[in-house]
């Protein structure tokens, strides 16, 4: 069992609770770990698949198609029992990018740059009909295959735990939610119904958060240091061995950014701006911009395709383009929720 600092926290609590339900489940992940062939994507902790086989070994082999939220669950909390990173959005970032809409030209592979294998994300706010308020989400990524990879999160409510998947791969994240649909009519849900159209809904607000830590490592901080996955650590019994963190790590998420926005919204209210001082303050609506960096051509001078090009990804912000710069503005969220 991993050692916990004393203060409490929902995405903790829970980790607890599937590590007092299955033991031995961690130990048979890393087991897997150490001896999978050709090892795993660096992305990702351990594949659903090795997560059904350590749970398989645990229960005698008895378990059956109806401890799949098992399954999503304990997959989830594996990977982030690891770092057991929480990440905190700050207030004015957070509403921002919630009304941010136009995610679906975004390459879907972009969400494979979480700063760890799985990242708690606190979502304030963010109702479901089936699954209640939302506390919180995992997310981490899922690889069957080096073609069959997905993103899967495991939110936290006043219903329990639920389960979501998106699958990703060479294409954008809007054919990845139209992917996630056809898979939802193979298991029979109608693509016109509520539970269909709620799960877009969600999905949609998850991305925007998750895009956001996978393209802003620099507002992204916390008191010891940056986010990322531990290291190997030699030990005299048993060779190099991954250690689990010893307990939660917040990280904040936007504080700089929030600081110019709030700025840009009392600027826009009170009028400042103008001929005489520049452009009025005003607020301009929140987008995604890409753009592909790195080489155009081969050593041989022939063209890199586009898409084989790095994507890189910036969230243009609802604030006036002669905003203050945000290296002068503070660095740590209070928590006001």
């Amino acid at each position: 069992m991993p050692q916990f600092t004393p203060r409490s926290h929902p995405a903790r609590d829970a980790l607890i609770s599937i590590s007092r339900e299955f033991p031995g489940a961690w130990q048979a992940i890393e087991r897997l770990r150490a001896t999978a062939s050709g090892g795993w994507p660096s992305f990702c902790y351990a594949p659903i698949s090795a997560v059904y086989m350590a749970l398989s070994e645990e229960t005698g082999g008895h378990l059956g198609v109806d401890r799949a939220a098992d399954v999503a669950a304990v997959a989830a909390l594996a990977a982030w029992r690891m770092t057991q990173g929480i990440y905190r959005f700050d207030p004015a970032v957070y509403d921002a990018l919630l009304a941010t809409e136009d995610a679906g030209s975004i390459p879907a592979d972009v969400l494979q740059r979480m700063p760890e294998w799985c990242v708690y994300v606190e979502s304030p706010g963010i109702f479901d009909p089936t699954l209640g308020a939302i506390d919180g989400f995992w997310a981490h990524m899922d690889a069957l295959a080096a073609d069959d990879i997905s993103l899967r999160v495991l939110t936290l409510g006043e219903r329990g735990l639920g389960a979501l998947t998106l699958p990703l791969g060479r294409w954008t994240i809007g054919e990845a939610l139209q992917r996630q649909a056809e898979d939802a009519r193979s298991a029979g849900i109608d693509a016109r119904s509520d539970i269909a159209a709620d799960t877009e809904v969600l999905f949609s607000k998850f991305l925007s958060l998750l895009l956001y830590i996978c393209s802003s490592a620099d507002e992204i901080t916390g008191k010891r240091g940056r986010p990322g996955n531990p290291a190997p650590v030699r030990t005299r019994r048993d060779g190099w061995r991954l250690f689990p963190a010893d307990g939660p790590r917040t990280w904040d998420v936007g504080v700089r950014m929030g600081a110019a926005l709030r700025a840009a919204y009392r600027a826009a209210e009170s009028g400042v701006g103008g001929d005489r001082h520049g452009p009025r303050g005003h607020v301009r609506r929140a987008h995604w911009h890409g753009f592909r960096s790195g080489p155009r051509k081969r050593a041989d001078g022939t063209d890199i395709p586009a898409g084989e090009r790095r994507f890189d990804l910036r969230w243009l912000p609802p604030i006036p383009v002669n905003l203050s710069d945000i290296d002068d503005l503070p660095s740590v969220i209070h928590n006001v929720r």
